[in-house]
């Protein structure tokens, strides 16, 4: 092993014990919905955080049945804090009928927003443990350790923590869409190495804001108005990155050119020898909700409509 394979396994070990410690003192009986009170978690893509309250209604038959009556809608987007909340009973009943009659357990959690006031409901698969920016270029990405190389992450992508294994030395991961050889693959709860990433608050911030700026970008490019005032201003700010240099600044000068705004370099389209992760035990740990004293999952889902 030479100095530069030591000094970055000795790094990625030391950012990985960091991260364990923070997975501790969350860890509960369960998953997000009994993690400790007051514990930090993060909307893992944009998402609803609705306030509900309980009202008594008749059914058909004139009998008492409780209703749900939606108070307030938030909505937050990827990366942004929540802190979870103690639920009473009536919050319970909430989190009750929205996770549905055949659920076994309680599907939805209480949180707080950023402002220390707004509060509401949201599903707890839409939850994640930490933020990271993905700092090299090229990180490597499994269905499952031990499998098959399933698509490379870009330097400066945005991505959501979910599950953590220590013995693996590998995290569990959301990263959205994300174009690898030239097709739009989607990393939705895949695993990586843990290596090749920053969860140092600067760079999540950039990689949050040019996430936004490719969501913004996209939508402009829907009502034809690349060329507006909106977009200009998006593509000053990118500029402002590209300058800058480093992860945030590769990350920018990837959606310029895909929009347009400079000139497209020649992709290496050569052949990629295959390559798997390096455990070889085939395992499913991200097909289930049961953890081990080595990990913490939150489970994938879909956006909440409000």
């Amino acid at each position: 092993m030479n100095h530069t394979t030591r000094g970055r396994r000795i790094l990625s070990l030391f950012a990985l014990a960091v991260f364990a410690t923070f997975i501790v003192q969350c860890k509960g009986k369960k998953q997000a919905e009994q993690g400790k009170e007051n514990a930090t978690r993060y909307a893992k893509a944009s998402a609803w955080v609705i306030d509900y309250k309980l009202q008594i209604v008749k059914d058909k038959k004139g009998n008492p049945k409780e209703k749900l009556k939606t108070v307030k809608s938030y909505y937050v987007i990827p990366a942004e804090p929540l802190t979870l909340l103690k639920m009473n009973e009536t919050d319970k009943k909430i989190a009750k009928l929205l996770s549905g009659k055949k659920a076994e357990e309680l599907l939805y959690v209480k949180v707080m927003l950023g402002d220390g006031k707004s509060k509401g409901f949201i599903k707890k698969s839409l939850l994640a443990l930490q933020p990271i920016m993905i700092t090299e270029d090229g990180v490597k990405t499994y269905k499952r350790p031990g499998s098959a190389m399933y698509a490379k992450l870009p330097a400066g992508q945005l991505c959501m923590i979910l599950e953590i294994n220590k013995e693996k030395n590998m995290l569990n991961v959301y990263c959205g869409k994300v174009n690898y050889k030239g097709t739009e693959k989607w990393v939705t709860h895949h695993w990586m190495e843990a290596t090749g990433y920053s969860v140092q608050p600067e760079d999540i911030e950039a990689a949050k804001e040019i996430h936004l700026a490719g969501i913004r970008l996209a939508k402009l490019e829907e009502k034809n108005e690349l060329d507006s005032e909106k977009a200009q201003e998006i593509v000053t700010n990118l500029r402002d990155y590209v300058d800058q240099g480093g992860p945030a600044g590769l990350a920018a000068e990837r959606l310029l050119t895909k929009y347009g705004f400079i000139e497209e370099a020649t992709e290496d389209t050569s052949e990629e020898e295959e390559y798997t992760s390096p455990t070889d035990e085939q395992t499913t740990t991200q097909e289930t909700t049961t953890n081990s004293d080595n990990s913490e999952t939150v489970d994938d889902g879909t956006d909440q409509n409000p």
